[in-house]
């Protein structure tokens, strides 16, 4: 277990970014660590929530409304998550999401043998070897201008340290890349997964080095790289209708292209839902057939074909949603009964209420719920 002491709170200065992405920072509890990483990428442009603790991952379809997550296992050594929760990860990179990942994510891969699942998507190569430099000496290895924007091509940093400050990264995995190196071994990797990019970072990235301005530019700049991939051509628009809801439907959903013939990934969006359901979403960048899939909240992903042109703005009707995915791993099955039975009779604002388990949304977990459970039992999403 390793001991770490942290640095006054400081906000990094950072210059403007390409293009804002809105983040879902897993917490470690570390309050001081939490508001210096969601200071910094606001201050560089972009839109940081802190979210669930990362050891407490159970809402597994919050993740799919934000362009892209930070994951950072700091300070909780010791916890791994499910192999269903790390699925709900790799399905949400593979599916357009960004991922960001701190050096105990690696650290506990190779050491721990956690994130067995996971490691699919990680660029770097995992390992069990640390140490804690006092700085490190960032080189540029690879030209990229997102990565690169505002950062010098060789600067020294501080490394924080959280009962270590960065692992020695062996190399990167066939067909990654090496933005950044230290002594010669990787120190930032990406690379493109699915519809998604994942970046891996080889240090912890505490307070001291997020009140470097290169480092805390590097880090915002790993958020607009890994959520590069937007779609731009013609509008798409249509209406969903989100099954057995008879409150308030969810305002956005994710939407990601592949292409039809190829099975390669052609963009994703968060796209805004107006009350009565409809959308305009921006359309592939390349004009021909793609499947779209469509995600939000508890409900499970839907698959639809659309062709889309240089110039028109097809309607692609109406997609129905079906609900009941209470744990959002896109399947309706006994941990989603579990949730909901759980939860039984709880009022909003009691003890009991669990909102996963109001699948209808009327602040209550009742008959109707545990209804909707029922009925679509051992249903999965596309």
């Amino acid at each position: 277990m390793k001991t770490r002491l942290l640095s006054t709170l400081a906000v990094a200065s950072a210059v403007g970014i390409a293009q804002s992405a809105s983040i879902y920072v897993f917490a470690t509890g570390n309050n001081a660590h939490d508001l210096q990483v969601v200071n910094t990428l606001n201050a560089a442009g972009h839109s940081a929530t802190l979210g669930q603790g990362v050891a407490s991952f159970i809402n597994l379809s919050v993740i799919s409304q934000y362009d892209s997550v930070y994951l950072q296992a700091n300070y909780n050594y010791g916890f791994n998550w499910t192999a269903v929760q790390q699925q709900a990860m790799v399905d949400y990179v593979n599916f357009g999401g960004g991922l960001v990942t701190a050096e105990w994510v690696l650290w506990m891969t190779g050491a721990s043998g956690f994130f067995q699942t996971m490691k699919s998507v990680f660029p770097a190569q995992e390992t069990a070897s640390w140490s804690t430099p006092a700085t490190m000496v960032y080189v540029q290895a690879t030209a990229d201008a997102k990565m690169n924007a505002g950062v010098a091509g060789s600067f020294t940093c501080p490394i924080s340290s959280i009962a270590g400050g960065t692992t020695h990264v062996p190399s990167v995995k066939a067909g990654a890349t090496m933005f950044y190196s230290w002594n010669g071994i990787p120190a930032v990797a990406g690379w493109t997964k699915g519809n998604g990019r994942v970046v891996n970072f080889n240090t912890v990235n505490g307070v001291a080095q997020l009140t470097d301005v290169n480092f805390s530019r590097l880090l915002a700049n790993s958020f607009d790289w890994a959520t590069s991939n937007p779609p731009t051509g013609p509008g798409v628009t249509g209406k969903l209708v989100f099954a057995q809801n008879i409150g308030a439907n969810p305002t956005t959903a994710s939407f990601a292209y592949f292409d039809s013939v190829n099975g390669i990934g052609a963009g994703r969006v968060i796209g805004t839902i107006a009350a009565n359901g409809d959308f305009t979403i921006p359309g592939p960048n390349v004009p021909g057939s793609y499947k779209l899939y469509v995600r939000s909240g508890h409900w499970l992903r839907k698959r639809v074909n659309v062709v889309t042109a240089t110039s028109t703005t097809p309607n692609i009707g109406t997609i129905t949603l079906a609900n009941g995915d209470c744990n959002g791993d896109n399947v309706i099955d006994l941990s989603d009964y579990t949730i909901v039975v759980t939860a039984f009779n709880g009022i909003l604002g009691s003890g009991t209420y669990d909102a996963r388990a109001d699948l209808n949304t009327d602040n209550v977990v009742d008959l109707t719920d545990y209804t909707i459970v029922v009925s679509g039992f051992n249903a999965v999403g596309d």
